[in-house]
């Protein structure tokens, strides 16, 4: 009935614009965020010289010849490989700098998982600390099959695959993380 529900008052309209725009702007503090950790990754990698390890090299001699599987791994992070050398030659740099822009897009999708579960200050967070892990910062300097296929992991970013996926694989128990 139009003439029972009372129109917002302007106090009530006012607090619901701003906590929206508040809403907007965590976003664009993760893009800057997430874009400020990428760009020391990639100017570090650019600069340090360190050799390759030998997965990294094992990597890279399957980017130079290029298949739909290999015998330890599936062939994503040789195509990866292939995909930056061949834009920036072969270097220890062309090699590896897929890594750091792999974690910033895993980042990205973990914010989207944790906007869309909780809110968008929820996604910051998540990608904030995601992206300050030690183990993907150090991930991050090395080109391997974990980088390659993180962003992969984020299948659909709603709740309710969100919350099976983490049942299914041990909502976070001791047991969820030893081998079957």
């Amino acid at each position: 009935m139009p003439g029972l529900i009372a129109p917002p008052l302007p106090a009530q309209a006012s607090a619901a614009t701003s906590n929206a725009r508040e809403q907007r702007l965590y976003f664009t503090w993760t893009v800057a965020a997430v874009a400020a950790v990428t760009a020391v990754r990639l100017i570090w990698l650019a600069v340090q010289s360190a050799d390759l390890y030998p997965d990294e090299a094992q990597y890279w001699f399957w980017a130079q010849h290029p298949a739909l599987g290999y015998y330890s791994k599936p062939p994503l992070v040789a195509w990866v490989i292939a995909l930056t050398t061949g834009l920036f030659g072969d270097s220890e740099f062309a090699i590896r700098v897929a890594a750091p822009l792999l974690h910033a897009a895993a980042a990205f999708f973990i914010y989207a998982i944790g906007a869309r579960l909780y809110d968008r200050r929820t996604g910051f967070w998540a990608a904030l600390g995601y992206a300050s892990l030690p183990g993907v910062s150090l991930s991050a300097f090395i080109i391997s099959t974990d980088a390659v296929l993180l962003p992969c992991w984020r299948r659909r970013s709603t709740p309710s695959s969100v919350r099976a996926s983490w049942a299914q694989s041990g909502g976070g128990s001791p047991s969820g993380s030893l081998p079957g």
